[in-house]
């Protein structure tokens, strides 16, 4: 470890080294088994076998790393594992939305539901999910990751990365003006996947961001514009919960178009060959 400014705090400090995607996450991929998760790159056009690390780097002091962790833990705990159990899954089927929010899942359709804060407030710790997606948008977007390149370096620009460096900080709801998070919960055939965000501008003043852990996708919009029907959302909190079947989603799409069409790298070539 080497001593530095830390990116949240800004205080110089020995630095820790900090992953990208966190290794409880990477954990319930592997299911327990030895390392199996196959990485793909596709901003350099490769995908490499088992084995190949997690990405990390000298990005926080020690104190603001205990704070990303905590979140960590939770959605760890929560989120998709190998072996079938769906841990968030099973909590959220066990609440019922309130009348006053019964009207905003006529638009989705029958099979999909938002959960806001005064429904899963007693059964999930709502604000770590929200706090570990910000996160894993603002570390990713502030510092030029090693390997994954710079396609979402400065995704945020200085004035929402700011903001969310801010939250994240002090939990003070007040930065999150322009801002709203959601976790999509997979209902049909979770993904054991995980996948680096991504950004799509949606309008003038809006740009859409995602990312995938097992069984959940994170979608966060950002801008002065917001769609009309996530205003609407924002208008009762800056996070909610989608329970929703996402396969026929452009992210999922997209991700599986990413999956098919990255060559393989090395020892992968054979092992795909064979199966």
């Amino acid at each position: 470890m080497r001593t530095g400014v830390c990116k949240l705090c800004r205080r110089t400090a020995e630095l820790q080294k900090s992953h990208l995607i966190p290794r409880a996450i990477f954990q319930k991929v592997k299911g327990g088994e030895k390392e199996n998760i196959a990485r793909i790159e596709k901003n350099i056009g490769a995908t490499y076998p088992p084995g190949g690390g997690h990405i990390k780097a000298e990005l926080l002091c020690h104190e603001c790393e205990e704070l990303f962790s905590k979140s960590e833990k939770t959605v760890a705990n929560d989120c998709y594992v190998f072996n079938g159990r769906f841990p968030l899954f099973e909590k959220t089927k066990s609440i019922s939305i309130s009348d006053q929010y019964r009207q905003l899942t006529l638009p989705i359709n029958k099979t999909s539901r938002f959960i806001f804060k005064d429904d899963w407030n007693n059964v999930i710790d709502g604000n770590a999910f929200l706090y570990f997606a910000l996160s894993i948008f603002w570390r990713t977007s502030i510092f030029y990751w090693p390997r994954i390149g710079s396609s979402y370096y400065d995704a945020l620009g200085r004035k929402y990365s700011e903001q969310i460096r801010m939250f994240l900080l002090t939990q003070n709801h007040q930065y999150l003006s322009h801002i709203y998070v959601c976790a999509v919960i997979q209902t049909v055939t979770p993904l054991a996947v995980i996948s680096f965000p991504t950004c799509t501008k949606m309008n003038m003043f809006c740009w859409s961001h995602s990312f995938f852990i097992p069984g959940i996708m994170f979608i966060m919009y950002v801008g002065k514009q917001l769609p009309d029907c996530i205003e609407g959302l924002k208008s009762i909190d800056d996070f909610s919960f989608l329970e929703k079947d996402i396969t026929q989603s452009k992210s999922y799409t997209n991700l599986c178009e990413t999956i098919l069409t990255t060559p393989a790298k090395g020892k992968l070539i054979k092992d795909w060959i064979s199966s």
